[in-house]
């Protein structure tokens, strides 16, 4: 009888062993990619923001320049065509050579235009030179005179607008010229108006626009 031998030979058995990332490590990844990504946009944004408030500040400067220059430029403009008008009195009372006037004179630098001109005797308006020889109770004797209400009054220019060399006329306008009121308004070529200055220590009245004197306006 033959014997039988069990003989138990080991298998051999080989394992792949692979390495597969963990579903935590992956995310990780994915969160520093995105964390890279938004920082970033970030500091685009950040630059982006720096260059138009730079480009603001730089337009309102050159804006406020240019006013400036737009302001100045006026100014000058306004400064070289100045005009300074007043509304004066001549007289002599020599009783061989008696001479009484009024004369317009504009001292400025430009031209100016008489817009509204009122001559009052004791607060009375007259709209003539013969009216206000009436209302000062003489003879309305001989005289000269120029037209004066709106005319445009050469810089350096001086204009007799009423002259009288009647020893009768003159006379009586001298003892009375403290009871006759002159008021004129004379504007630039921009229309820039002001009122003679009353006094030598004065300076013209800048005022928006020359007053209407409706009836009472000075004719001649």
């Amino acid at each position: 009888m033959a014997d039988s031998t069990d003989t138990n030979t080991p298998v051999a058995t080989d394992k792949a062993t692979t390495n597969t990332p963990s579903a935590g490590t992956a995310s990780d990844s994915d969160d520093k990619s995105l964390t890279r990504l938004e920082s970033t946009l970030v500091r685009v944004s950040v630059f982006q923001t720096i260059l138009a408030v730079v480009g603001i500040l730089t337009g309102c400067i050159a804006l406020y320049a240019a006013l400036n220059e737009a302001d100045a430029a006026r100014k000058q403009q306004i400064a070289s065509v100045l005009p300074e008008v007043i509304f004066a009195n001549s007289y002599n009372n020599d009783p061989e050579r008696p001479r009484f006037s009024y004369i317009v004179v504009n001292n400025g630098i430009g031209p100016g235009r008489i817009r509204s001109m009122r001559i009052r005797v004791d607060d009375k308006a007259v709209p003539t030179w013969a009216a206000m020889l009436e209302e000062l109770g003489g003879d309305v004797g001989n005289y000269g005179q120029s037209q004066i209400a709106g005319r445009l009054v050469q810089a350096g220019e001086t204009i007799s607008v009423f002259e009288t060399t009647n020893a009768q006329t003159a006379n009586l306008i001298i003892a009375n010229r403290n009871r006759i009121k002159r008021e004129i308004c004379y504007c630039s070529v921009f229309e820039d108006c002001w009122l003679p200055a009353t006094s030598v220590t004065e300076l013209p009245e800048p005022i928006d626009q020359c007053p209407i004197y409706g009836n009472e306006q000075f004719l001649e």
